[in-house]
């Protein structure tokens, strides 16, 4: 459980700063069709942007678009867990649910 919550932290509690924002946009952009001579500044990228946290948001990035980095850049989650009017919560489930791990990603 700690890991769920340091993952949290870093996730919801700390929102991007704009230029972070624009620099994973266009990271996003160039790893999806990398310009040709740009390897070099790709691997740099790559290196930088490959937190878990950065791999998620490509993932969503890909799924909706430009819309999730907008996300990344709001302060409400963070200020909320500050006022400690949001908190995470994490619940151990009594039984596995492996059945039905074929549903998932299909609503």
């Amino acid at each position: 459980m700690p890991r769920y919550a340091v993952a949290s932290d870093e996730q919801f509690a700390s929102p991007l700063r704009p230029t972070l924002s624009r620099t994973s946009a266009s990271y996003f952009h160039a790893r999806r069709s990398p310009p040709n001579g740009a390897h070099e500044r790709l691997d740099q990228a790559v290196r930088a942007f490959g937190a878990p946290r950065f791999q998620a948001l490509y993932r969503a990035w890909g799924e909706r678009g430009e819309s999730v980095l907008d996300a990344t850049l709001s302060t409400t989650l963070a200020d909320a867990i500050a006022r400690t009017t949001g908190r995470l919560e994490c619940h151990v489930l009594p039984h596995r649910y492996v059945h039905l791990y074929p549903l998932v990603g299909t609503a």
